[in-house]
């Protein structure tokens, strides 16, 4: 095992810590937030996926609409990808609400998960 003095774990965990950041930013590079005012209407086969959804009953009860925009997950053409959350806030607590990932290629679509939170960070 090599025994590093002081200074230099001090410069290696510097190095560390700027490597990880580089790579976080590069491999997230945008944050999808359900506050994001270029949330907009979605295709009726998209919003239907998440209504559809189990995850998605306990909105039902208040009428909630869902918006969304599209997300770059995907390098290929043939795979979509949509952030998907409700309109208006509506069922949200504070700014704590659902969040649906939903993907499509082929014809085909499923949702990759749902949660709740305010915000997520997804890439390629």
């Amino acid at each position: 095992m090599i025994s590093l003095g002081k200074k230099m774990k001090k410069k290696f965990l510097w190095i560390m810590l700027g490597l990880s950041a580089t790579f976080a930013v590069s491999a997230h590079p945008l944050p999808l937030i359900i506050e994001d005012e270029g949330l907009a209407a979605v295709s009726d086969e998209i919003s239907s996926m998440v209504y559809q959804d189990k995850s998605f009953d306990s909105f039902k009860n208040y009428s909630c609409k869902v918006v969304g925009e599209k997300a770059a997950l995907s390098e290929s053409a043939a795979v979509e990808a949509y952030f998907l959350t409700t309109a208006d806030a509506c069922g949200w607590g504070a700014a704590f609400g659902p969040m649906w990932l939903v993907r499509t290629s082929g014809g085909e679509g499923s949702i990759v998960f749902s949660t709740g939170g305010c915000s997520i960070y997804a890439g390629r």
